[in-house]
């Protein structure tokens, strides 16, 4: 999980290599480079590439022939391809590019701007694809590790009964964080391809709530004010919220602006940071909003762009010291998904108001 994502850029011209490494310089990304469409092929076996910025004419192999070699291999069929092309920039050559497997195409000299905003779509895709997949291979081992530890009991459990207790505490344990992981793996999934921010914010609740029972599941979107250079925060709008059975403990829209201080949701818009409490009815710094008066423990999670909040996930209990340590690991995890969701379904709504 910590090795950053590639980037192949394939143009038989150094400075157009340079031109694309510089546009696309900001991203946490590693960028690897040919010159020609059999040496972009072989590093297509060698590495494992988010997506590949293709030049259509180039000597011998052209772009063309090189998507259609990768769409044949199984293991690069499914790389997104930009194609850039100086010449080759009418309908029919749009079509070919699409026939040979591009998802776009843009014509020399291209915009920085927007080729760095589709690649930037494309990356976000593919991160939260690894998640996905990295919570499915934790899940895997999850599995094997309860697998071993039935072993284990069956044969230690006739040997010191003492350990027997300890043993179960274990597998529990290990039970509970395979749902979760499990359940936040399927949330995960769901939210990947709704691109209406409403619809992706109601589903979001809707579905932690059922997955994990929450008493309560709202997320606050933070709205800012631009001061000079500076964005100041203003206040947090509940734009999402659901209780058991579907009820609206509190009512949408419902704003808290950030002159509040007993409140938790200002609180970890203003520090950043989560907050977990056991019992809220014992915290003597904040109140509870009229509506979750039964809530108990609570768990709320900043949701961050980089060094960006853009709002907070808040989930409530109706018991106390309700959430553990795996919850502590597991949730951040699921909130980092969300706010990609969120993210790619204002670039994508973004682009459809320009449009």
């Amino acid at each position: 999980m910590n090795e950053k994502p590639k980037i192949l850029i394939v143009d038989d011209l150094s400075q157009n290599l340079l031109a694309l490494r510089k546009t696309l310089s900001g991203l946490d990304v590693e960028i690897i480079e040919s010159t020609s469409g059999n040496e972009a092929l072989i590093l297509t076996l060698e590495h494992d590439f988010a997506i590949a910025v293709i030049d259509v004419q180039m000597p011998g192999m052209d772009g063309y022939e090189l998507v259609e070699l990768m769409r044949g291999n199984s293991k690069t069929k499914s790389v997104p391809i930009i194609f850039i092309s100086a010449i080759y920039s009418d309908t029919y050559h749009l079509l070919r590019g699409a026939d040979s497997g591009a998802v776009d195409f843009l014509a020399k000299p291209f915009i920085p701007e927007i080729l760095l905003s589709k690649v930037q779509v494309f990356l976000d895709l593919y991160i939260q694809r690894m998640h996905v997949e990295y919570q499915k291979r934790m899940l895997q081992e999850l599995v094997n590790e309860l697998n071993a530890k039935n072993t284990e009991l069956e044969t230690e459990i006739q040997q010191r009964h003492e350990a027997q207790s300890a043993l179960h505490e274990s597998y529990d344990t290990l039970s509970r964080r395979a749902v979760q992981l499990e359940a936040s793996s399927e949330v995960g999934q769901q939210v990947t391809s709704i691109l209406n921010i409403d619809e992706l914010l109601t589903t979001v609740v809707e579905s932690i709530q059922k997955k994990f029972g929450y008493y309560y599941v709202g997320i606050w979107l933070m709205k800012e004010r631009q001061e000079n250079d500076n964005f100041i925060k203003v206040e947090a709008i509940l734009k999402a919220g659901t209780g058991r059975d579907r009820e609206q403990l509190l009512r949408i829209k419902y704003r808290l602006p950030m002159s509040i201080t007993n409140n938790v949701i200002v609180h970890v818009c203003m520090t950043e940071q989560y907050f977990i409490t056991a019992d809220m009815h014992a915290e003597d710094q904040f109140i509870l909003l009229d509506g979750l008066t039964k809530s108990r423990s609570r768990l709320v999670l900043p949701l961050k762009i980089g060094n960006q909040l853009i709002g907070v996930l808040d989930l409530h209990l109706d018991r106390v010291n309700a959430f553990s340590k795996e919850d502590e690991v597991i949730l951040p995890i699921l909130a980092n998904q969300i706010t990609i969701a969120i993210r790619n379904a204002n670039l994508y709504q973004s682009r459809v108001y320009q449009k």
